[in-house]
C-alpha cells in the first residue's frame, strides 16, 4: 500500500438530518453568555462552519445571525457582503446574507475614529441596516455623530427591532452629560428592551416634550434618568427595571415605583454599598406599596459584600417576591470574603422580608466560575445548606445548581 493511501483520511459522512436540526445543534455547541463579554462565540462559529462542505452550507445562515463590527473598514465591507445571495435548502430560493442577521454589534473602537459623512460610513451603515430587515438586537455606541446618522434612517428599515443597547464611549456633551435622542425610539415602536446603563455620565434629555413608549418591557438606566421619567417619559407596560442608586437613590426609587410600579415584576438595584438599614426598609416599603406584582429583586454590589436580609426591618414584608438575585462585581474573592458573600445570600431564603423567596439566583457567571474553581468546597457546602432550607440556587439562565453527589 502506498504511503498516500495509508495516510488518507476517511471521508466524513453526515447522517441524514434536516438542516434546521443541524443549525440547532450548532447553536447549542456555541451557546455561551453574551458575546460582548465572550467574543470567542463568533470565533467558534467560524471554526464550526469550516469543518466540512456540508457544515459550511448548513451553517452560513447560522453564522450570519450575529455580526460584530470591530474595525472602521468593516462598516464599508459589510454592506457589500450582506447584499450577496445564497441558495438555501431544496427550494433554491435566493436569499441575501443580510436576511439572516438578527443581531448587530457596533463597537466604539470601530467607530470613534470615523469621520461620518453622507459619502462615508454614515451611508454604509444605513445600507447595512437596510440590508438587515430581520434585525432584532442592535448594540451601538452613543456618539452623537452616530446617533445623527441613525436618526436619518426611515422608520421601516428595522421593523422588527426589539432590543436596543447604547454602550458608553467615554465622550460627553458640553453640559457634561450624554445627549439622549428620542427620535430613534419614537420611530421604532416595537422596542421591548432598552439598555442605557453603560452611559456615563448619566444621559441628559434635551427633548422636553412628553413621550410614551408602551412597547418597552425592560429598562436599564442610571438613577438620574429616574428623575425625568416622573414627568417626561412614560413606560406604562414596564415589567423589568435595572438602575443605579446612591446616597439619594431611594428618593428616586420611590418616585419611580409610584410612576411605573404597577406592572413591575423584576427590579435590579446596583451600587447599594451606601445604604443603611433605614434605607433598605424605606426601599422595601416602596416596593411593597407600589409594586404589587413584584416577583424578583436582584442586587449588584461594587465589592464583594452582599447586603443581608436583616438590613430590612422585620416588620416590613413583601409576600410576592419568590426570587432574590446577587452579583458581586469583584472578580476575585478571598476565602473569608467568599464565605461572607455566600452566608449573606442564604439569609434571604424565606427571610422575614421575603418569606416566600425559595429561589436564590447567582446572576454572574463569573462569580459562579470563580467560586467553583477557587472555593469549590465552600460553594458546595453553601449549595447543601440551601437544599436543607428547601431553597433552590439557579444561575443567570435560571438553570439549577446542585451540590456534587460525591460530597453529599
Amino acid at each position: 500500500m502506498s504511503a498516500k493511501l495509508a495516510y488518507q483520511k476517511p471521508s466524513i459522512t453526515l447522517p441524514e438530518i434536516p438542516p434546521e436540526i443541524w443549525i440547532e445543534i450548532l447553536r447549542q455547541a456555541t451557546d455561551v453568555p453574551d458575546s460582548l463579554e465572550h467574543p470567542q462565540l463568533l470565533i467558534t462559529k467560524r471554526y464550526i462552519v469550516r469543518v466540512c462542505r456540508e457544515w459550511y452550507a448548513i451553517g452560513m445562515p447560522f453564522l450570519y445571525e450575529h455580526v460584530s463590527i470591530t474595525r472602521p473598514r468593516h462598516v464599508h465591507q459589510l454592506s457589500e457582503t450582506l447584499s450577496k445571495t445564497m441558495t438555501r435548502g431544496e427550494v433554491n430560493e435566493p436569499l441575501a446574507f443580510g436576511c439572516f442577521v438578527k443581531r448587530l454589534d457596533l463597537t466604539a473602537a470601530a467607530l470613534d475614529s470615523v469621520v461620518w459623512s453622507d459619502e462615508g460610513c454614515g451611508t454604509s451603515l444605513r445600507q447595512v441596516l437596510d440590508l438587515t430587515p430581520n434585525l432584532v438586537t442592535l448594540n451601538m455606541p452613543s456618539t452623537s455623530s452616530l446617533l445623527r446618522q441613525i436618526e436619518q434612517i426611515p422608520r421601516a428599515v428595522i421593523p422588527g427591532l426589539r432590543n436596543l443597547n447604547w454602550t458608553s464611549t467615554g465622550t460627553s456633551s458640553k453640559s457634561g452629560y450624554q445627549v439622549f435622542q428620542t427620535e430613534f425610539l419614537d420611530s421604532h415602536p416595537h422596542i421591548e428592551n432598552m439598555n442605557l446603563i453603560s452611559l456615563y455620565p448619566a444621559p441628559h434629555f434635551e427633548d422636553k416634550y412628553s413621550h410614551m413608549w408602551p412597547s418597552i418591557r425592560r429598562l436599564n438606566c442610571p438613577s438620574r434618568m429616574m428623575e425625568e421619567t416622573r414627568w417626561q417619559f412614560s413606560f406604562p407596560n414596564l415589567e423589568d427595571a435595572y438602575f443605579f442608586v446612591g446616597f439619594n437613590g431611594f428618593d428616586r426609587l420611590d418616585s419611580f415605583c409610584v410612576a411605573h410600579g404597577r406592572l413591575l415584576k423584576v427590579i435590579h438595584l446596583n451600587d447599594y454599598k451606601l445604604w443603611g438599614s433605614s434605607d433598605m426598609t424605606q426601599g422595601f416599603l416602596s416596593l411593597r406599596d407600589w409594586c404589587p406584582m413584584l416577583e424578583e429583586i436582584n442586587f449588584t454590589s461594587p465589592h464583594s459584600c452582599v447586603i443581608p436580609s436583616q438590613a430590612v426591618a422585620s416588620t416590613v414584608t413583601h409576600q410576592g417576591i419568590h426570587t432574590v438575585g446577587f452579583h458581586a462585581s469583584t472578580r476575585q474573592l478571598s476565602k473569608q470574603k467568599a464565605k461572607d458573600f455566600l452566608q449573606d445570600i442564604i439569609t434571604w431564603a424565606q427571610s422575614p422580608a421575603t418569606p416566600n423567596a425559595r429561589t436564590l439566583r447567582l446572576i454572574s457567571e463569573e462569580n459562579i466560575l470563580h467560586l467553583q474553581s477557587k472555593h469549590a468546597k465552600l460553594f458546595n457546602t453553601f449549595l447543601k445548606d440551601c437544599v436543607s432550607r428547601s431553597a433552590i440556587v439557579v444561575d443567570n439562565f435560571r438553570r439549577p445548581l446542585y451540590p456534587k453527589n460525591d460530597e453529599l
